[in-house]
């Protein structure tokens, strides 16, 4: 099957970003910006139509797929001091993660044998994230720095290698192995960073810090 494992693949990723910093007082720090993309791919994989013990006699062609699509990526960082050793930052993002690069190519392999279909997906869609991230920080030349923090992303359209059994048809009861979307999805968590020094201790140890995530 070393043949249908080939494959040309072209991704082309235009863009384009504005981003500003606000300052209100001595306070408040605003950071807001926004991020444009546009991404074209185009793919040639391999069609197989195998019969044999092995896969050895069948049919081999040239399939091509591809897709564009356009990515608004906006965010929002604030920053606010309370005290000169207090702060809080939040923070909106939306980010992106593209498909591996043969999850889209658009080759199937069918192999009479074993009763299997393997087969790409480019229509498979990119992976967006929404962000919501809050941390606030204590920190002081003497004892160090303590941030506690949390975040929560929704994800949508996650791909992943789906395995199910035909039902009906040429191909009844074969099993098919493709590259597919998910349902949304959420992640979320919380952080405890911890960075002190330990100058107060004697020598050698005073030039030692401590740093526990």
């Amino acid at each position: 099957f070393v043949e249908l494992d080939d494959y040309d693949a072209g991704e082309k990723v235009t863009a384009g970003y504005l981003m500003t910093s606000v300052n209100v007082g001595e306070e408040l720090t605003i950071l807001p910006g926004i991020r444009y993309e546009h991404t074209s791919t185009s793919y040639r994989g391999k069609f197989g139509f195998l019969q044999g013990n092995l896969g050895e006699v069948g049919t081999i062609r040239d399939t091509t797929g591809g897709r564009s699509y356009d990515e608004l990526l906006p965010m929002i960082h604030l920053r606010y001091r309370f005290t000169p050793w207090l702060d809080i930052r939040l923070a909106f993002t939306r980010s992106l993660s593209r498909p591996d690069y043969f999850n889209l190519v658009p080759y199937e392999r069918i192999v009479f044998a074993e009763q299997t279909i393997a087969r790409g997906n480019p229509n498979i869609r990119q992976t967006t994230a929404t962000n919501y991230d809050v941390y606030i920080s204590f920190y002081s030349n003497d004892l160090g720095l303590l941030t506690l923090g949390g975040y929560y992303k929704k994800l949508r359209d996650i791909d992943y290698i789906r395995q199910t059994r035909i039902q009906g048809g040429q191909f009844n009861a074969y099993e098919l192995t493709e590259p597919v979307n998910g349902d949304a999805s959420t992640v979320w968590g919380f952080e405890i960073d911890i960075q002190t020094n330990l100058r107060n201790l004697p020598s050698p140890l005073d030039g030692f810090v401590i740093n526990a995530n």
